[in-house]
């Protein structure tokens, strides 16, 4: 299971210009919680290859102010209806991996697309390709290795 946030910038607000020629200060905030599946179609003792899949919930919450005198600015569609600025989403995502394994660690790369289910004010800048670069660590091998007396890890993937 994935706990994740993600906020558009650092400091959680973005400096945006609308059409109405004032500065504003926009935050987006995405929480969510998503469960996990793997599925090798490789699976060597150096190498593995396949596919993840994600499925989850999350909710989001937006705000945009002025920057001058920081009054709440709404946020509206094309026929000036206010947007909601709270709300659920489902995101799900499907990727295809490669691991390189290493003794206690794999070097891991994989890309995808990302899509939420229901279709809500941030899924326009969230659905897309999606890929992740990173580093596992295997702590049962370390662990195992350590009872065993340090030696060579044994390779149970």
């Amino acid at each position: 299971m994935t706990i994740s946030t993600l906020s558009q910038t650092p400091n959680g607000f973005k400096k945006n210009r609308v059409k109405d020629s004032y500065l504003t200060l926009t935050n987006l905030n995405l929480y969510d919680v998503t469960l996990n599946f793997e599925h090798r179609f490789i699976n060597k003792k150096w190498f593995n290859l396949g596919y993840l899949g994600d499925i989850g919930i999350g909710s989001y919450t937006m705000a945009r102010v002025d920057y001058f005198t920081e009054n709440e600015i709404p946020f509206l569609d094309a026929s000036n209806e206010p947007y909601k600025t709270t709300g659920l989403f489902y995101p799900v995502s499907v990727n295809l991996f490669a691991a390189i394994n290493l003794h206690f660690t794999s070097l891991y790369a994989s890309v995808g697309y990302r899509k939420n289910i229901e279709t809500v004010v941030i899924s326009s800048p969230y659905d897309g390709p999606t890929y992740q670069l990173g580093i596992r660590i295997f702590f049962k091998k370390i662990y195992s290795s350590i009872i065993r007396g340090n030696k060579q890890p044994e390779f149970d993937n």
